[in-house]
Parts: C-alpha cells; structure tokens; sequence
C-alpha cells in the first residue's frame, strides 16, 4: 500500500535556523526547559500518530466470510434461493447484505462498503472507517501544528535561501496533505450523520442502491437507514451497530436507531463509569 507520510518539525531553531520573531510555545530558545517540553509533546505526537495509523491500516475492513463452493451455490439456485449478482457474489462466492460490495484490493465483500483509499492503500468499510476518521482527523491537527511551527521560524531565514525554500516546501506540503485530510473527515463525519457511504452516493443509479437510495434536490442523498442525525452517529460508531451490516440480507435484518436507544445506551456507560468510580475511591 502507499504510505503516508506526515513531515513533523524538530528542533529547527536549535540547527541553526537563527532566531524567531516572536516566542511561542513551540518556537522558545533551544536548551531552554520550554525547548525541551517542546521536543517531548513533538514525540508524543508523532507516537500517536504512528499508532492510529498502524490501527487503521491492520484493522479489517469487514471482509465477508466465504459462503461456499460453485457446486454448494448451484444446488441452492436450484432450491429457489436468490442468487443475483445483487445479492450473492460469483467472485469470492460469499452472499451480499445490504449496502456490501466487493474490493479488487481486499478480493472480498465488503461490509457497508464506503471507499477505497489509494493514499493509505486500504479498503474502507464497517470494520475500519472509524479508525480511518479518527487518523485523519488526527492528521489534518499534526499538519496545523507543523505548518504554525514552520511558519514561526521563516521570518529568521534569509529570503531565498535553501533552508527558505525547503521550509516553504514544507509548508506547501503540510497544507496540501492536510487539506485534503481535514476534508476526508468532514466528508466522513458528514456521511455518517447522514447514515449514508460514498459508494452509496456514487452508485446511487444502479442496482441494488437505488431500492434503499436516492438523491434528493433539497437534502442530497437519503437512504432508508436514516435515523436522525444523532441516532445516526450512534449507528456509526457503536460497534454492536456496525456488526449488523455483515448479516443484513434483508431490510427486516436491519434494527432502526431510536432516541430511546441511545439515551439508554448513554446512560448505560455514565452508569459503569460511576460504578468503576466509586469502586476505585474505596
């Protein structure tokens, strides 16, 4: 898969940058405590980010399991069981839910299938689109970070100089990268409140999208999956929810969000963390 690549500042005044207009936290004296705070939070940083991207790219994507062999699928066609290409498919021979398709890449189904991402490489869908929305949120922050650090130290560069011109570079870069990031996750968290994945809102014509999806000239696309936008959210990120899109095969397969769900949900986990709380003060 490509990599992606994230260019987090070090110590630039300490290699001899010259000094800085104005002192910040993130541009102080070498040497100096703050410098050294600096340096640190930097690591931690870049650690994170190292870590949510390693999770997002060995997370599942939601592969389906195989159902079985071409002479299985046969004596069930002849049973009367529906065996459209919408419904089971003749490439890696696993029946489809809803809102599944198959990746060239994974060379599977997969559950509630949004994108595939050529930047990391991966296919996203249920198993890892969470983790795929908090790395790049977490990336599109590093590369702020890195571009109010680079642009701190330009005033005390020569104009035109190489060391100018590579920090311009740098900044070109984290901008353009974390753009598009910030972008991938306000698509992201927008669908989500929406209940709706960009495959659904690219193939929303064809077959068997425009049964449960359909665009609408006042508010874009609808699905029938649309819960409200906080009922949505709670359907994006609670795992149990996410599960159910590898056994939807059919619309009574799919169990509708309600407010009293999620305020039960809600309250469940405020409950288990008084009860860890008041565990923990004994």
């Amino acid at each position: 898969g490509v990599w992606a690549v994230v260019v987090v500042p070090c110590d630039l005044q300490g290699a001899g940058l010259g000094p800085v207009r104005r002192q910040t936290w993130y541009t102080m004296p070498p040497g100096s405590a703050e410098a050294v705070v600096r340096r640190q939070v930097w690591f931690v940083i870049a650690m994170v980010w190292l870590a949510v991207l390693f999770w997002a790219m060995r997370r599942d994507p939601g592969c389906l399991p195989v159902d079985a062999d071409r002479a299985t699928m046969l004596e069930l066609a002849a049973g009367g069981w529906d065996i459209r290409p919408d419904t089971y498919c003749y490439l890696c021979m696993s029946r489809r839910p809803y809102r599944s398709r198959h990746s060239r890449v994974e060379d599977r189904c997969v559950a509630r299938f949004d994108h595939h991402c050529l930047w990391l490489g991966l296919t996203v869908g249920a198993g890892n689109q969470v983790a795929f929305l908090w790395f790049v949120v977490q990336h599109s922050f590093v590369q702020l970070l890195a571009n109010l650090t680079a642009h701190s130290l330009m005033p005390g560069l020569e104009w035109g100089s190489l060391r100018w011109r590579c920090l311009l570079y740098m900044i070109f870069f984290n901008a353009l990268t974390g753009w598009w990031a910030a972008w991938m996750a306000w698509v992201t968290l927008y669908n989500a409140g929406c209940n709706v994945t960009l495959n659904e809102q690219w193939s929303c014509g064809r077959r068997p999208y425009h049964d449960y999806c359909r665009k609408s000239a006042s508010r874009g696309f609808i699905t029938r999956f649309d819960y409200g936008f906080w009922c949505n959210l709670f359907d994006f990120f609670v795992p149990e929810r996410r599960r159910q899109w590898y056994v939807a095969f059919s619309l009574e397969d799919v169990k509708p969000v309600t407010e009293p769900m999620v305020r039960w949900y809600f309250m469940a986990l405020i409950g288990l963390a008084k009860d860890w709380m008041a565990k923990k003060g004994r």
